[in-house]
């Protein structure tokens, strides 16, 4: 079951998600290559585990 804290990481994480692909588009002015897209993945993943840990989040 997702607490208040869970959902709120599941919404806004999309958002920065797509940011951070659009301006690094913009900085390498080409599509992303598939290697890119798996370390931004693993990026994301990392990011979700700091702020469970930050926000305590218990499953």
């Amino acid at each position: 079951m997702l607490t208040q804290q869970d959902r709120i990481i599941r919404q806004l994480l999309p958002f920065a998600f797509v940011l951070y692909v659009f301006k690094d588009a913009e900085n390498k002015q080409h599509r992303l290559s598939m290697a890119d897209y798996r370390w931004q993945t693993i990026g994301i993943y990392l990011a979700r585990l700091v702020a469970i840990v930050e926000l305590g989040i218990t499953r």
